[in-house]
């Protein structure tokens, strides 16, 4: 039982640091955007960010169901993490640009990208442990997203608030562009090492 323990935690390793790699960016980013919307005089963007986060949620929750039976969850979490890696570019554009529009796209991108990681996420958990430590595996992943959450909006004001360099585009501005992109490339990478088993309902 002790080795199997062992051999689960290992094969859980790479899915927690790919789901905190993610929370941490999208916090991350989101906090980044707001402060720069509001010293922008843009606050009202904040309540139009927060929408479209949140309509993937009502949109897709059953599409990340149905892909998380259909395929196998590592292929499921590693298309998933290329979509992050698709949108931190978008969102880091938009940033550097101070093209809404596309910082938008990028809020909504991430709410998709969550929405469909979730269900390969929760349903790797029962997979990987045996019944009686499901519980306690759910609240290290717990306390993994609310590090990920508190920590990524901490960063966030404090790369903004950096002026190492005089550049026409705000320091800041870039470190958060250039960090968000590193970040969502590190996922992509952690999220092979995820295991993967046979698809409860197909490929």
């Amino acid at each position: 039982m002790q080795q199997e323990i062992k051999q689960a935690r290992k094969r859980f390793i790479a899915m927690a640091v790919t789901y905190f790699l993610g929370v941490f960016n999208d916090n991350f980013f989101k906090q980044a955007v707001l402060l720069l919307a509001v010293s922008a005089g843009l606050s009202g963007l904040q309540g139009r960010a927060t929408e479209l986060f949140s309509l993937p949620f009502i949109l897709f929750s059953a599409w990340g169901g149905w892909l998380a039976d259909r395929f196998t969850k590592k292929r499921v979490v590693i298309g998933v993490k290329f979509l992050e890696l698709a949108a931190m570019l978008i969102g880091a554009y938009g940033i550097v640009t101070m093209n809404w529009t596309c910082v938008l796209a990028m809020v909504f991108l991430m709410g998709l990208q969550s929405t469909l990681f979730g269900p390969a996420l929760n349903g790797s958990i029962p997979e990987l442990y045996p019944p009686e430590y499901v519980t306690t595996a759910n609240s290290v992943l717990k306390l993994v997203t609310t590090i990920a959450i508190l920590s990524g909006m901490a960063l966030a004001g404090f790369a903004l608030d950096l002026h190492l360099l005089q550049t026409r585009i705000p320091f800041g501005v870039l470190v958060v562009a250039t960090g968000v992109v590193g970040i969502a490339l590190l996922g992509v990478l952690a999220s092979f090492g995820v295991y993967s088993r046979p698809a409860s309902g197909g490929r």
